[in-house]
């Protein structure tokens, strides 16, 4: 069947790249129900290019100032103004182009604009930023309280930490509390609220992240890994393979200069492959710079990931059972680590003395394949083998659910019989 005889999905990527990465996988899943068009990012155009999707422009948050407030637990960002523009403009795109549903990752106004035009939204989400977290999210080392808390003992260190969450989420929410006043949309007093969809995709693996009583429109696919259209042949050929191999990625929120140490000489008894270091900051003879590497051509070959902690940088390294250690930038990536160090996944380098990398470094290059990774690789491989069956039950959902919005689009009743 023509793709033009398929129902519209928009999609709404926050501005960073593991974000616009998930939605492209899910895409390639939605696909067969969808028509599917994605907003347009100049970074990231050439990767929807080669999906063969459709774009469209819609005004969006400076993912640059988030990342530099991030840093610094600063959500400034979210003012009145950013947030009403964004919101505006994306129910200006949803009005326009009319979809059958909108899918965002991380994009907080898109509920907003979502609900104004009585679409339906499909988010994807970590599930430590859901309302249904079993865990306690640990404090930023950036916070002003942090040094503070730090002295207590850990149940009286947590019970104000939530306390003091409740109220950040609140404040944070303000300018989505009056927006939904303004326009009559149903009332909310949480920014958590607003990263739930009318349906939920949560990509994380619920060993790492707990979650507890979730609602029927939860879905879990786990980790949502995405696969390139290059093999990094020319990589692997500039491996020396008497040496181990470190891979290094600080993602697009991440800071190079924390990783700046390896280009000392006791570091050369390592393949060193970087990617994503547009400035160069890691170089010399034992370092191989790439800007952008495919994990399922060239994590056999690697034996350990340095990396700020990101989500997809994380799962692509258990996926292959490769050890991690980690600089992190913002609270996201501590939460992240925090995790893998409870599993014995992963150790922090952010608080650890600079003359011990070396040696933590030569241990944890050692890890691949044993124990607990060996074990969150086979509980990720299981997750990957029911993708598409998931993505595809939600699919499916989402157009027998919206029958009368659906069969304004044509021949759009006609895909869900066919993938029934």
């Amino acid at each position: 069947m023509k793709h033009y005889n398929k129902p519209l999905l928009l999609v709404f990527p926050f501005g960073l790249l593991s974000h616009y990465l998930r939605c492209l996988v899910l895409a390639r899943h939605l696909s067969p129900y969808f028509r599917i068009r994605f907003a347009y990012h100049k970074d990231y155009a050439p990767f929807i290019q080669a999906e063969g999707f459709g774009t469209f422009d819609c005004i969006t948050f400076d993912e640059k100032e988030v990342i530099a407030k991030a840093r610094k637990f600063d959500f400034s960002w979210l003012s009145d103004d950013a947030v009403g523009s964004c919101f505006l403009a994306q129910a200006d795109v949803i009005e326009r182009l009319g979809p059958v549903a909108v899918l965002g990752d991380a994009m907080p106004t898109l509920k907003l604009a979502a609900e104004k035009t009585g679409v339906p939204y499909i988010s994807v989400l970590n599930g430590y930023m859901t309302r249904y977290y079993g865990h306690v999210r640990k404090l930023s080392r950036s916070h002003m309280a942090y040094p503070y808390l730090e002295k207590l003992p850990r149940r009286i260190k947590e019970v104000f930490t939530e306390m003091g969450e409740s109220m950040a989420f609140r404040e944070i929410h303000r300018p989505f509390k009056k927006l939904r006043l303004k326009y009559n949309l149903s009332r909310h007093d949480n920014y958590l609220d607003e990263m739930e969809g009318d349906y939920n995709i949560i990509c994380d693996m619920e060993t790492l992240f707990p979650l507890r009583d979730l609602p029927q429109n939860y879905y879990i696919p786990g980790p949502i890994l995405y696969t390139g259209h290059n093999n990094d042949n020319n990589i692997k050929e500039q491996l020396n393979p008497q040496k181990k191999t470190i891979f290094v990625s600080m993602g697009s929120s991440g800071e190079w200069q924390k990783v700046a140490f390896l280009n000392h000489p006791e570091y050369d008894v390592y393949n060193i492959i970087t990617a994503g270091d547009t400035h160069g900051v890691l170089k010399g003879p034992h370092i191989i710079n790439t800007p952008f590497a495919d994990a399922d051509s060239l994590f056999p070959h690697v034996d350990l990931v340095l990396c700020h902690g990101g989500n997809g940088t994380v799962y692509q390294a258990l996926s292959h059972g490769i050890p991690l250690l980690c600089k992190t930038s913002h609270f996201e990536q501590e939460w992240n680590v925090a995790a893998l160090e409870k599993k014995g996944l992963a150790k922090s380098l952010d608080r650890v003395d600079k003359n011990t990398y070396t040696a933590i470094i030569a241990e944890w290059v050692t890890k691949k394949g044993t124990g607990a990774f060996s074990a969150i690789k086979t509980a990720i491989s299981h997750k990957k083998e029911l993708f598409e069956a998931t993505a595809g039950q939600l699919a499916r959902t989402v157009l027998a659910e919206h029958k009368g919005k659906v069969s304004g689009q044509a021949s759009a009743l006609k895909v869900l019989e066919l993938h029934s």
